[in-house]
């Protein structure tokens, strides 16, 4: 065994050895011949001549020495009669790797100088001794045994097993009265590098045997993490490492001492690295001279002992001691490992005034208050950790010295988490903590997690950091938990669970993470001015009191009655996303402006759903959404479905994305009301669009409305409205209106484009209802009777007027749309709904055609409007209304004539108003009836107003 306190000096000889060997050295010297081992005899046997390159068996003999040489590979078994007394004796011996050399049982063999052993001695009952100065294990591959009351002794001084990479006995003696003898070895190095699987290499005495490795002072383990040198220490043997000072790895394999047995002493270490120290049931060792040991670990079995009385600092150690074990390093400062503690087991320290990346796991009432470390970091924990654990009825860990946590460690792969826990009524005191830090990675967090019946004192905590993008996550499960002192935070997560409560008091800001409030659970933080970056999900029947929040920038909630979140009035929502839902009137909003610029990709911006819900941001004068993200297609998008009313209504301009494949889409549908009353200018920061879609029986609301370059609007549904109350400006970009949709526009309707495909209002409803009279361009070319259906600026329906609405609307072809043929000017096609005619009149309006060519589908055939005119006839009754074939220009107001409405018409104006026959003298070419401004069928002073108003562009 170990020794009972093992001894120094040299091992046993047995008797008669040491008097043969001074006399085979004392001999006659004569020529020396080198035997090379054949096996030509096809035998294993030494004594065969057979065997033998020189035809003899090469054993000294007065004059004649020899040099024995055995290659790789073979198996050689000395045989020769002999004995300890009697020796047979060689003067050099050389042992390739892979070869094995045994002596039979009862038989010695004594190599006078020099032997080069490379491979396997076996002392099998017999005795092999190589005790001069030139003994030693040459190359990485050499092994030595002694079994059955067998005696091995070799003289090397040095040892390495890097060419043994596995499972390998590197020595081992095994047997009552078995002597292996290493005394002289200085090093041993097994720091092989396998690669796959655990690998083991191990050192060995048992049965009564004695193994002296009293001069090793260092030990090598492997180099992976998985892989050892093993040390087996049995209580009926002696292993020997009196002289052992240092134990090391070659990168991250461990040494293994597996100790069984009473009374063990390494009484010289000092260092160890990588070192496990495993005591069974019983077992003891001290460990006097050990200063420092990092990584490895101690295993105490019941009713065993460790004692290092000088230890100081234990790092990166797993120490598990079972209950009824004990392990005393009462020196120790610097503890950075882990450990279990409860009434049954006992680990006595000194004052811990280091704990970095320690982990204390206190269990079954134990009290432990040993640590005076005024900060902790875990940043050689990266990954899945139980920091600090206190679980039981009168447990406590008393951690309160301790005024900063840092877990700020980088891992770069998958989820990992360090947690500090308290449950079941234990108490965990950190209460002199004042920040806390979270890890680098974004994935990566710190768990703080709040037990029923138990306590986490964080009272001091003032400040929640990240080392980069990890999160600190406070999982609240009591209820009236508080962090007091708590006053910035960042990408902190409160996770408040069902019926729990978290106040947070004299929080101000918070940049970050996430408020997660379970049902019936409440979230207080009175004082909070800042939550940006962060997300609100509160359950059904949970409640967040935030009432002097104003900044909200960069944050998500979902808003609904029966979730609670009170606010201030927020004045910042850039880059917020708020979605109200369920009948909620959500009104809370007076930013002027808003950016989702730090939202470079796929996010919905604004959301109300449900009918009854009112969702008022009629505060914002500004959307720009205008970032820059450069890789595939990426959309903001802002909607308002299932009857809900998104109130946009002060929003003056909106600002498109860059990337020409990236977007702003404002959708609206199911009955929703999205009100963009005021926009006035839609563009965008390089080359992205702006899409409007107005479908399932929704509504758009516009005051005057520019569709530019940079803009899609598209009505998908039957149902669909586009309420425009001013100007309706088709400039570019793309207007499509689908089967029975419906644009609204409350002023003048005209459009610049040239390509057909760009506006496709074929098979809508455009209805004109201004209280003046309105322009329409006409855009298509004069095909006459049309021959198909393709697309020609036409419309499906137009509806001139309401029931309860009478307007004027006049045919203009002020823009070449493309469709002009030499003289002939651009012509109007309403194509009809495939059933309903392609004109509607109503209210008695009127729709002035000013010699402008109308073709519309009425009844199921084609039409030319002109030719409804009896000879002689400017107007005719149509529908609920009328239709007038204006001459002369054909410009309401342009009573002079000249084909442009100006100041030079007031004149005119004013003539054919107070006397007719006059204005015809002066104005022979002229039609008096282009005074009738306001659409009533007569010119008189009501026409006065509407003159005035188309003057001024109105």
């Amino acid at each position: 065994m170990l020794a009972r306190r093992w001894h120094g000096g040299r091992s046993w000889i047995p008797a008669g050895i040491g008097f043969v060997l001074l006399s085979a050295v004392a001999g006659p010297v004569g020529g020396q011949t080198t035997a090379t081992w054949t096996g030509g005899a096809g035998t294993q046997n030494y004594s065969d001549p057979n065997n033998w390159s020189i035809g003899l068996v090469p054993l000294n003999n007065g004059p004649n020495t020899y040099s024995v040489v055995i290659p790789g590979s073979v198996t050689v078994r000395f045989d020769v009669d002999s004995s300890p007394q009697s020796p047979g004796t060689v003067t050099d011996f050389s042992l390739a790797a892979v070869s094995t050399f045994i002596v039979n049982p009862g038989h010695a063999y004594v190599v006078l100088d020099d032997a080069q052993i490379a491979g396997v001695i076996q002392g099998d009952h017999g005795t092999f001794l190589a005790e001069a100065a030139g003994a030693a294990f040459t190359g990485n591959r050499g092994q030595a045994f002694a079994l059955g009351a067998g005696y091995v002794s070799i003289a090397a001084t040095t040892y390495s097993a890097t060419g043994l990479a596995g499972n390998y006995t590197l020595f081992s003696a095994d047997g009552a009265g078995t002597g292996l003898n290493l005394a002289t070895l200085q090093s041993i190095n097994a720091g092989w590098n396998y690669g796959s699987g655990v690998q083991v290499n191990t050192v060995t005495a048992t049965a009564g045997a004695s193994l002296d490795l009293s001069g090793v002072q260092t030990m090598v383990a492997p180099c992976e993490a998985q892989d050892r040198l093993d040390v087996l220490i049995s209580n009926d043997a002696t292993l020997n490492l009196n002289g052992l000072q240092s134990v090391s790895s070659a990168c991250s394999g461990d040494t293994r001492f597996a100790v069984n047995a009473a009374n063990c002493v390494l009484p010289a270490l000092q260092t160890a690295s990588n070192a496990q120290f495993d005591l069974a049931s019983a077992a003891t060792l001290d460990l006097p001279a050990l200063i420092t040991h990092a990584e490895g670990s101690w295993t105490v079995g019941n009713g065993a002992v460790l004692t290092s009385s000088a230890l100081e600092n234990l790092t990166g150690v797993n120490v598990d001691i079972t209950p009824g074990g004990a392990a005393h390093a009462p020196q120790l400062t610097s503890f950075g490992g882990s450990v279990t503690l409860s009434p049954g087991r006992v680990f006595e320290t000194g004052w811990l005034s280091d704990i970095d990346n320690a982990r204390f796991w206190v269990i079954g009432g134990q009290v432990f208050d040993r640590v005076t470390a005024t900060n902790y970091s875990s940043l050689g924990l990266t990954g899945n950790y139980t920091l600090f654990s206190a679980d039981g009825a009168g447990t406590i860990l008393d951690l309160s010295s301790l005024q900063s946590l840092y877990a700020g460690w980088n891992y770069g792969s998958g989820l990992q988490v360090n947690t500090v826990t308290a449950t079941a009524g234990a108490t965990l005191d950190l209460s002199g903590v004042q920040t806390v830090t979270a890890p680098c990675e974004l994935n990566d967090r710190l768990d703080l997690v709040v037990s029923t019946n138990a306590t986490l004192n964080l009272s001091g905590l003032q400040n929640v950091a990240t080392a980069c993008y990890g999160s600190t996550r406070f999982a609240i499960n009591t209820a009236g938990y508080s962090l007091p002192a708590l006053q910035t935070a960042t990408n902190a997560r409160f996770e408040v669970a069902p019926g729990a409560s978290l106040n947070l008091p004299a929080l101000v800001v918070q940049s970050g993470g996430t408020w997660t409030v379970g049902t019936g659970g409440v979230l207080t933080a009175n004082t909070i001015e800042s939550l940006t970056g962060a997300t609100v999900d509160i359950s059904a029947g949970g409640a967040v009191h935030a009432p002097q929040l104003t900044e909200f920038g960069g944050s998500a909630t979902l808003i609904s009655p029966d979730r609670v979140f009170e606010t201030g009035l927020l004045t910042n929502i850039d880059n917020a996303r708020l979605v109200v839902g369920g009948g909620q009137v959500y009104d809370r909003v007076v930013a002027p402006d808003y950016s989702s610029l730090g939202l470079t990709g796929g996010y919905t911006l604004f959301s109300a759903s449900g009918a009854g819900t009112v969702f008022d941001l009629s505060s914002l004068q500004s959307i720009n959404a205008g970032w820059n993200y450069g890789s595939g297609t990426q959309v903001n998008t802002i909607n308002a479905t299932a009857g809900a009313a998104l109130d946009l209504s002060g929003v003056r301009t909106i600002t498109a994305p860059c990337e020409n494949n990236d977007r702003l889409d404002i959708v609206v549908d199911s009955g929703a009301t999205i009100d963009l009353s005021a926009l006035q200018v839609v563009q965008s920061a390089c080359l992205g669009h702006t899409k409007f879609v107005v479908g399932g029986g929704a509504s758009m609301l516009f005051g005057d409305l520019t569709v530019s370059g940079l803009m899609d609007v598209a009505l998908t549904d039957i149902t669909s409205v586009l309420d425009v109350a001013g100007n309706l400006l088709l400039d570019s970009g793309t207007f499509n209106v689908t089967a029975g949709a419906q644009v609204t526009v409350g002023k003048n309707f005209t459009f610049r484009y040239t390509t057909e495909a760009n506006m496709d209002a074929q098979s809508g409803i455009v209805q004109l209802v201004g209280q003046a009279p309105q322009f329409l361009e006409v855009g298509g070319s004069d095909v006459g009777i049309p021959p198909g259906t393709g697309l020609n600026f036409g419309i499906g329906q137009l509806v001139v007027g309401a029931d309860n609405v009478a307007t004027v609307v006049q045919l203009m072809e002020t823009i070449d749309n493309g469709n002009r043929n030499g003289s002939t000017p651009e012509a109007l096609y309403l194509y009809g709904l495939g059933g309903p005619d392609g004109l509607r009149i109503l209210g008695g309006s009127t729709l002035r055609l000013n010699a402008l060519h109308c073709y519309a589908k009425l009844q199921g055939q084609w039409v030319l409007l002109n030719d409804l005119f009896p000879q002689g006839e400017v107007e005719i009754p149509f529908d609920n209304g009328f239709i007038r074939r204006d001459a002369g220009t054909q410009i309401v107001g342009d009573l002079n004539c000249d084909g442009t409405l100006n100041f030079d018409d007031i004149n005119a104006f004013v003539l054919a108003l107070s006397d007719p026959d006059t204005y015809a003298a002066v104005f022979p070419d002229c039609y008096r009836l282009l005074a009738d401004c306001n659409g009533d069928h007569a010119v008189n002073f009501d026409d006065i107003n509407a003159f005035v108003a188309l003057l001024s562009g109105g």
